[in-house]
């Protein structure tokens, strides 16, 4: 989807705790398998970076820190709000993402994720956010 990643961008501005290393957070984790020297993502289990400069990770246990790039968590609808707020589209946002009569609930409440929010959903937040 043309401009998600500006999208994401603002947001994280928004909220940049988004990006912080701690537990939930996402993480690309370069050549830690022998037998795939590429690139795997994994998710913090262990936010506190040991005296190695190692921290925890689900799938791969303890990593170098200088190995793993910053992912961040799932962007939240809490994130967005934020977002609104920051970009002075707050009303825009709440009444058509949380109150549109027209269309129902545009944001799907039982996903908190805004990855897996609908097409029409992200297209409506670009739209508004994305400058």
């Amino acid at each position: 989807m043309k401009n998600y990643n500006k999208l994401v961008k603002v947001i994280q501005a928004a909220s940049p705790e988004i990006m912080e290393l701690k537990l939930g957070c996402e993480v690309m984790v370069r050549g830690i398998r022998e037998d795939n020297p590429g690139c795997e993502n994994d998710v913090v289990i262990d936010g506190r970076i040991d005296k190695d400069n190692r921290i925890g990770l689900g799938y791969f246990g303890q990593v170098p820190i200088e190995g793993c790039e910053i992912l961040g968590r799932p962007i939240r609808l809490a994130d967005v709000l934020l977002a609104a707020e920051y970009t002075k589209r707050y009303d825009d946002i709440i009444n058509e993402l949380l109150y549109s009569h027209q269309r129902g609930t545009m944001w799907n409440l039982k996903d908190n994720s805004l990855d897996n929010q609908s097409d029409e959903t992200k297209q409506f937040l670009i739209d508004l956010l994305v400058k």
